[in-house]
C-alpha cells in the first residue's frame, strides 16, 4: 500500500481542524478509524464503493467511508499495490478533487516495518525531528498522548481513592484549599466523627462554611504548572490510609464525589496521571512480600496455596451460613463483621519495597517490618478496570450477602445482594491476580455492579498488589532485610542488620 502526499496533507489538516476546535476526541476518533480502514483496505483492495469508477470512467477507483467520522479514503485497486490517493470530507465534490492518473502527486511508500499508522507514529516520535516523513506525526503524537491522558484521568475520577488522591494533592499543594476541604468535609463526616474546639465561648465565632462550588473555585485557582513527586507520594498514602470499608465515606471523600468539586479536581488528574510511575503498569518480574516483625521473628512464606485456599472457602461458607442466621437483613443495623474480598491468609507482594511498607489499608501502624524478595512466574490476571473485576465476580461468583451486607452498604449506600470471586475456582486458570495502581484507585471503596441483582466491591487490597493462588512463588534474593520507622513518621529506612531468611 501507498499513500500519496496529497492524502497525508488532507488528513494533516483535518486533524488540524478538530485540534483548532478542541475536539480531541473527534481527532483521536478520526486517526483510529483511519488507521483501521487502511487495514481493511490493505486486506482487502477492491472493498469500497465503485460509484465513482462507474460515473467517471476510472478503472479501479474505490470510496471507503470511515465508520463515524465524516471522512472517505479514496484508493485505487492497481496491479502492484493499493493506491491511496485522497482524504476528503464526505461533503466535499470528490469527483472535481479526482485525477484520471496522467497527472499523480509523488508517492509517499509506507516501508514494511512501518506499515501501520501507529507504529510509524512511534518511530517518528521516538527518533524524533528529522526522522521518517513527519507530515503530521508532531500533531498527532500530542494528540494521542492529550487522549491518554484524558483517558487515565477520567478513570481515576471514577473512583472514590482516586479523588482522594487528587483532593489530598491540591490540599496539601494549597493552604486556602486545605482549610476549605476540612469545613467542607465537616459537613458530611459521619456521626460521631466531628471534632469540637473547645474555649472562650462567651463570644463564639461561627464555624466558616465552604460549599462544593466554593471549594471547586479555590481548585481551579491552583497553579499545577509544577508537580512534586514527594507531594503525589504522600497523597496517595493517604488516599488509602483513608480507605473504609466497615463505614460511610468521611467527608473529605464525600465532597470530593460533589459534581463540582469533581469537575474541578479533573485538571488535577490531569496533571497527577503522568506523575504516579507504572501507574497502569502489569505485574513486575521483582516481587516483594512484607512482614509486620523483626527480621529475627520472621517465618517463612506461606507454603501450599491450594489448602490455604481451601480452609479459606470453608470458612467463608460457613460465615456466610451463620450470618444468615444470626445477623437482621436490615442493611442499618448495627453489625459488622468481615468486610475484605481477597483471601488474607495468601502470600501478596508487590513490585516495590515503598508500596508494601507504605500503601497499606487499615494498617495498625506498625513501626517495624521484614521485607522479603519474591521471584514468580505463570498466568497472571490482571485487574486494570472495575469491569475486570465485575467479570471475574461473574465467572467465578460466591455470594457473600449476608456477611457482608451491613459493612459494604454503608461504604457504598446499596442495600442489595453481593459476590466476591470463589478464590479457589479462580486457582483454577490462573497462579496470580495483579491489581494495578489504576485498578485500585478507580475500583476500590465503590460499588463495582455485576448486573442487575448483585454487586460486589474490592477491599482489603493495595495498590499494585498481588495474590499468588498457585505455589509459583518462590523466596528470592537479596535477602530478607529489617525496615523501621520513626514514631509519627511514614518513612521507612532500611536497618543496617546482619541479614538471614526465616524461621
Amino acid at each position: 500500500m501507498r499513500t500519496r502526499t496529497t492524502a497525508e496533507a488532507e488528513l494533516q489538516s483535518a486533524i488540524a481542524y478538530y485540534l483548532d476546535e478542541g475536539a480531541l476526541e473527534a481527532a483521536l476518533g478520526l486517526v483510529d478509524e483511519f488507521e483501521a480502514a487502511l487495514e481493511a483496505i490493505g486486506n482487502h483492495p477492491a472493498i469500497g464503493s465503485p460509484r465513482l469508477e462507474v460515473e467517471l470512467g476510472i478503472p479501479g477507483v474505490r470510496v471507503f467511508a470511515l465508520r463515524t467520522s465524516p471522512y472517505v479514503i479514496v484508493s485505487f485497486d492497481i496491479a502492484e499495490f493499493v493506491d491511496v490517493r485522497h482524504v476528503l470530507h464526505s461533503r466535499r465534490d470528490i469527483p472535481d478533487r479526482m485525477t484520471d492518473g496522467r497527472t499523480l502527486p509523488p508517492l509517499y511508500t509506507h516501508r514494511p516495518d512501518t506499515d501501520s499508522l501507529c507504529s510509524r507514529v512511534r518511530t517518528s516520535a521516538g527518533a524524533g525531528r528529522g526522522s521518517v516523513r513527519p507530515w503530521c506525526w508532531q500533531r498527532y503524537v500530542a494528540v494521542r498522548q492529550a487522549g491518554a491522558v484524558n483517558d487515565l484521568a477520567d478513570a481515576l475520577m471514577r473512583g472514590p481513592r482516586g479523588r482522594r488522591l487528587c483532593l489530598e494533592y491540591v490540599s496539601r499543594a494549597d493552604d486556602a484549599v486545605r482549610t476549605a476541604v476540612f469545613w467542607l468535609g465537616r459537613e458530611f463526616d459521619p456521626p460521631g466523627t466531628l471534632l469540637s474546639f473547645v474555649g472562650d465561648d462567651s463570644d463564639p465565632e461561627p464555624d466558616p462554611t465552604f460549599s462544593g462550588d466554593d471549594v471547586a473555585a479555590l481548585i481551579d485557582a491552583v497553579d499545577l504548572t509544577e508537580v512534586r513527586g514527594d507531594v503525589v507520594r504522600e497523597a496517595l498514602q493517604a488516599s488509602v490510609d483513608f480507605a473504609r470499608y466497615w463505614q460511610e465515606p468521611d467527608g473529605a471523600d464525600a465532597g470530593a464525589a460533589l459534581p463540582p468539586v469533581r469537575h474541578a479536581l479533573r485538571r488535577v488528574a490531569q496533571r497527577l496521571v503522568s506523575a504516579i510511575p507504572d501507574l497502569t503498569a502489569p505485574r513486575g518480574q521483582a516481587q516483594w512480600a512484607v512482614e509486620w516483625h523483626p527480621l529475627a521473628d520472621s517465618a517463612p512464606l506461606t507454603t501450599e496455596p491450594a489448602a490455604v485456599l481451601a480452609e479459606w472457602t470453608r470458612a467463608q461458607r460457613a460465615e456466610e451460613e451463620r450470618s444468615a442466621i444470626e445477623r437482621p437483613r436490615d442493611p442499618h443495623a448495627n453489625w459488622s463483621g468481615t468486610w475484605w474480598s481477597v483471601p488474607q491468609t495468601l502470600l501478596e507482594t508487590r513490585s516495590r519495597v515503598a508500596d508494601a511498607l507504605e500503601l497499606v489499608e487499615d494498617s495498625l501502624g506498625w513501626e517495624i517490618a521484614t521485607i522479603i524478595p519474591v521471584r514468580g512466574a505463570g498466568r497472571t490476571l490482571e485487574i486494570q478496570t472495575p469491569e475486570d473485576w465485575a467479570e471475574l465476580c461473574r465467572t467465578y461468583p460466591m455470594e457473600v450477602t449476608a456477611s457482608r451486607r451491613h459493612d459494604w452498604f454503608r461504604v457504598t449506600g446499596r442495600d442489595g445482594r453481593w459476590l466476591i470471586p470463589d478464590w479457589e475456582r479462580v486457582a483454577g486458570p490462573w497462579d496470580a491476580v495483579h491489581l494495578t495502581t489504576l485498578g485500585y484507585l478507580s475500583a476500590a471503596t465503590r460499588l463495582i455492579e455485576i448486573d442487575s441483582e448483585y454487586g460486589s466491591v474490592i477491599g482489603g487490597w493495595a495498590p499494585d498488589s498481588t495474590i499468588w493462588l498457585t505455589d509459583v512463588a518462590r523466596e528470592g534474593e537479596p535477602p530478607r532485610q529489617e525496615w523501621t520507622r520513626p514514631h509519627d513518621d511514614w518513612r521507612w529506612r532500611a536497618t543496617d542488620l546482619p541479614t538471614t531468611r526465616g524461621r
